[in-house]
């Protein structure tokens, strides 16, 4: 059984979500696109989305010190999701064609960013118990 390491009450020590060994994790995105004009791109700007907002809500933060200087302040020190962290997505793309638009387009990238770091935080809320988690 491998483990989510979070700290619920946002202390520096920590618990484990335990997960099952041979658990499938998979992200799901569906999103109203508008009309998709390049479906492929369209497709890698909503996976582009979804892993992000992954990264939001399980491995980015700024780490202060005492002093309150920031510890975390390159890229070396942030943490953001690897190549190997990201499980298996799948994207659903409803078409509903924007009469703002261009050509019915709508913008895609950004949408699954917020939900999808507030239901992240709600899962590892609910399997916590703990109404502010701070995963690691």
């Amino acid at each position: 059984m491998t483990g989510l390491p979070v700290s619920p009450d946002r202390s520096p020590s920590s618990k484990s979500i335990p997960i099952p060994a041979g658990t499938h994790h998979q992200l799901l995105t569906i999103q109203d696109v508008g009309k998709a004009l390049n479906p492929a791109a369209v497709e890698g700007q909503i996976l582009g989305g979804t892993v992000q907002a992954m990264g939001f809500g399980l491995f980015e933060s700024m780490v202060y010190g005492d002093d309150g200087q920031l510890i975390s302040e390159t890229m070396m020190d942030y943490g953001i999701p690897k190549a190997d962290q990201v499980p298996s997505m799948e994207t659903i793309m409803i078409e509903i064609p924007s009469r703002s638009g261009p050509f019915g387009a709508k913008g895609v990238g950004e949408p699954p960013i917020v939900p999808g770091a507030a239901a992240i935080a709600n899962a590892v809320a609910a399997a916590t118990g703990s109404a502010s988690p701070r995963c690691r």
